[in-house]
């Protein structure tokens, strides 16, 4: 059956062989080095991995035929051995060190973030989550219920008092609405949703200190006196909060594996013979190929 050859099952296999031999190497320890015991996990975690690529439960042949599988890969992998293959293997090596690095993390310490765990992490790395733009601003509202000709007289007018020295309070100027007369320091995408894109892009790029204007939002034609601008800095935790839990997971993930390493590394004494300088060159000449 063409089944099992599929390269994707014999990679959960393999991989399911491999992830175990750990857990229930105790097991495989009181055996001969020529009895092959497969455990009840390891084949009920087979035929998982079946049932996940293949979206159905493996019929009776097909578990016969998983389970031979499982049993075929014990046996080149322990003729493998035998041979000495994993000698002086690169990518062996590498297969092996993720391997532990990944039972050796402590999963328990990987427990969800409180949001003060998080609003911490995000407060001490403002340049990995920075605030977003903001800007706080002045308006006088200028509703477009009227003819054109009304319109253009009513913008006249509001701009000729907003220049004005002895202009009157400029919110008296506003058209009846529910909008505020002014906002303080708010994000650009705040300010966005509420007016549409197009009008938030004009006001983030206004001079403060100075009546611009009208300018057309998705409400309404506005003049607008920028009073601050502000980038910079943490962003607020509720902006970032799924990417900061991320990173936050792959940061302590990265902690984690780091301690256990150097637990590990208090084992061994290590000494490094380093090829001499005369050598280096020699080996680069060998290597250089001829003309």
């Amino acid at each position: 059956m063409k089944l099992l050859r599929e390269p994707l099952l014999h990679f959960v296999l393999v991989g399911t062989m491999l992830f175990l031999v750990y857990a229930w190497r105790g097991e495989r320890n009181t055996a001969t080095p020529f009895e092959i015991a497969i455990p009840a996990e390891q084949v009920q975690h087979a035929y998982w991995g079946f049932e996940q690529q293949w979206g159905r439960p493996p019929t009776e042949m097909e578990e016969e035929q998983i389970i031979d599988e499982l049993v075929r890969n014990e046996v080149y992998y322990r003729e493998a051995l035998a041979m000495g293959l994993d000698k002086d293997d690169d990518a062996i090596r590498a297969r092996l060190r993720a391997k532990l690095e990944f039972i050796s993390q402590d999963v328990s310490a990987l427990s969800e973030p409180s949001d003060e765990t998080l609003r911490e992490f995000v407060r001490e790395r403002p340049e990995e989550f920075p605030a977003p733009p903001r800007i706080a601003f002045r308006q006088v509202y200028v509703s477009q219920d009227r003819t054109s000709e009304e319109a253009n007289q009513r913008i006249a007018t509001i701009r000729e008092q907003l220049n004005s020295a002895t202009a009157e309070s400029p919110e008296s100027l506003s058209d009846a609405s529910d909008l505020p007369y002014e906002y303080p320091l708010t994000p650009m995408r705040e300010i966005a949703e509420i007016y549409g894109k197009r009008f938030a892009d004009r006001v983030a790029r206004q001079e403060p200190g100075r009546w611009n204007g009208p300018i057309e939002s998705q409400v309404g034609l506005h003049f607008v006196y920028v009073t601050e601008r502000a980038e910079g800095g943490a962003a607020e935790l509720e902006d970032v909060y799924n990417y900061a839990k991320i990173v936050w997971l792959d940061a302590r993930r990265t902690e984690l594996q780091e301690q256990a390493y150097a637990e590990m590394r208090e084992k061994y004494t290590v000494q490094v013979e380093r090829p001499s300088e005369t050598e280096a060159v020699e080996d680069t000449v060998t290597a250089t190929p001829a003309p």
